[in-house]
């Protein structure tokens, strides 16, 4: 099997990438836009175990009956469920 000659500069530059990413993050308290809001607290709740529920209107596609309602019917779930991991695993601040 051949080497490649540039692994190591694109492990070093994936390394500075992450860790770039890592220091911005850590400014961060909460999410910056709103969409951002809905999947932090999509992974707030299903950390909770309210499971994939939204405690407020997101869209009129499909007009729910209460404000509690199943979630995700526009959406994709799979960030939410990320934050969800990572609040568990690491705690339960937005950080995590």
């Amino acid at each position: 099997m051949r080497k490649n000659p540039h692994a190591r500069t694109l492990l070093a530059l994936l390394a500075l990438a992450l860790l770039l990413r890592l220091g911005t993050a850590r400014l961060l308290d909460q999410p910056g836009y709103t969409d951002a809001y809905y999947y932090a607290v999509g992974a707030q709740r299903l950390a909770g175990g309210q499971g994939f529920s939204e405690p407020f209107i997101w869209n009129w596609l499909d007009p729910p009956e209460t404000v509690v309602h199943p979630g995700y019917a526009y959406w994709l779930p799979l960030t939410a469920m990320l934050g969800a991991a990572g609040r568990v695993l690491l705690g339960g601040s937005f950080r995590a």
